[in-house]
């Protein structure tokens, strides 16, 4: 599996070197078109030049003693016309093709395999014509220049393409080392921001690697790019909460374990009091023994109840839920306290109906719970007020008790903590974590008594 660093470099690496080629093949198929095109016009033009010149001498032929004259200062300033062009050699061709001038192809393009080529190349073609020999590229055209009847001058005009692409050569070196520059410049820039692309990445990874087994590290915030610090900020965040997870589960096993310990141990001390036969009366022991039993079966239950929300295995239950209904059962529940304890439950709503979507189990057990906690530390009364709010559907308990003190107010809603008086400190626990898995939330706060407040989108 390759690193990301590769990954961003090798089509970067490949990239380069097909632009470097595919540059270079049309560079040169433009240039040598181009080369092409400048000796085949500049061969056009000796030819356009040596015709106006024949055709100059011609108009003076009256000024000449006799045609062999005319002929001399023709073949001389073709001589001249061969001599300022870079790129072209004009030949004179006697009988046979053979070249009159220049004598000697001393310090020229041209040799004499190449005039022959060139000659039977372009004698009696239409135009000019492009051969190679020798390893160059040369264009020829054959033309003959009448003067009288008895006289005419062959001429080969031959361009030298080879000369010119020696420049394209150089040229083509120098652009290969600007290339291979620039090049290289670009894979380093690259590797370097490959690096600083997979820098940030690796060392995510390799905190994610310690995070998974326990180690809660914090990874170094990347700013170079919004995704960047996105990702080690999401990385961060996680890291905390699996810790906060963590360090609850730990405080949730060893308090649940506390927990259970002094019911059992009480059992524990009933069972072989009865079997040693220390009591007088056993039945008080089996009472005592089977409140025992209730209070851990209650604790079981409310911990069954939140490794469910937590597995989400309510979520299939939800249903449209009529909140009236549940808040009718919930006071038909708690009014066997209530009036144990001498103190009453109160029902206010100015709506006919209101309706929400979850659990009715959860529902049920969240306001109950609140409910029951209202009426522990109330003085007499607990007010349930139920209203819409801004497509919400919000519950209010309230008491009229001394509310939650300062030091206990913090903590209200975290497993496992009890103020004075509590039971096993998860009833408001369980509310928090039902209504949260709900879509929901609860809120409290002091207003001549604790206040609890619900609220719960509406499913209208």
């Amino acid at each position: 599996m390759k690193r990301i660093r590769n990954s961003i470099l090798s089509p970067f690496a490949w990239l380069i070197v097909l632009m470097t080629v595919l540059v270079l093949i049309v560079f040169n198929l433009a240039i040598r078109r181009s080369v092409e095109g400048f000796i085949r016009n500049e061969l056009e033009r000796s030819i356009d030049r040596a015709t106006d010149m024949v055709d100059v001498r011609l108009e003076q032929s009256s000024t000449y003693s006799q045609s062999a004259e005319m002929y001399q200062i023709i073949i001389h300033d073709f001589m001249n016309i061969s001599r300022q062009t870079a790129n072209v050699e004009i030949l004179i061709l006697g009988n046979g093709g053979k070249v009159l001038f220049p004598e000697t192809f001393d310090g020229s393009a041209i040799t004499d395999e190449i005039s022959e080529t060139a000659y039977r190349k372009s004698f009696g073609a239409d135009g000019i014509v492009t051969f190679n020999d020798a390893g160059g590229t040369y264009l020829a055209q054959y033309q003959e220049f009448h003067i009288d009847q008895n006289h005419f001058i062959a001429l080969l005009f031959v361009g030298v393409l080879s000369g010119a692409l020696q420049i394209v050569t150089i040229v083509n070196i120098t652009l290969i080392a600007v290339l291979i520059a620039v090049s290289l410049a670009a894979i380093l820039i690259s590797s370097r921001i490959a690096g600083r692309i997979s820098g940030p990445i690796a060392a995510t990874a390799d905190a994610a690697s310690k995070i998974s087994i326990g180690d809660f590290v914090t990874v170094p915030v990347d700013s170079s790019s919004r995704e960047g610090y996105e990702l080690t900020a999401s990385i961060n965040k996680m890291s905390k909460h699996l810790q906060q997870y963590y360090e609850l589960q730990t405080s949730a096993i060893q308090n649940a374990s506390h927990e259970l310990r002094t019911p059992l141990m009480s059992i524990q001390g009933y069972a072989e009091g009865i079997e040693n036969d220390v009591f007088p009366d056993n039945k008080q022991a089996a009472k005592v023994i089977s409140a025992e039993c209730k209070r851990l079966n209650r604790l079981v239950g409310e911990l069954l109840t939140l490794s469910r929300i937590e597995n989400d295995a309510y979520y299939q239950n939800f249903s449209k839920i009529d909140l009236f209904s549940i808040v009718q059962m919930v006071i038909e529940k708690v009014g066997g306290y209530a009036e144990r304890h001498n103190k009453q439950v109160f029902f206010h709503s100015d709506l006919d109906s209101l309706y929400v979507k979850g659990s009715e189990e959860l529902l049920m057990q969240s306001l109950l719970n609140v409910v029951y906690n209202g009426l522990r530390y109330a003085n007499k009364i607990v007010e349930i007020h139920l209203a819409e709010e801004d497509g919400f559907a919000v519950i209010s308990v309230r008491d009229d008790g001394d509310g939650i003190s300062e030091q206990d107010f913090p903590h209200i809603f975290d497993r496992f903590y009890k103020g004075a008086g509590g039971n096993f400190g998860l009833g408001l626990s369980i509310a928090k974590s039902a209504l949260d898995y709900m879509g929901g939330e609860v809120s409290c706060q002091n207003n001549h008594g604790a206040v609890f407040t619900i609220r719960l989108p509406m499913d209208k």
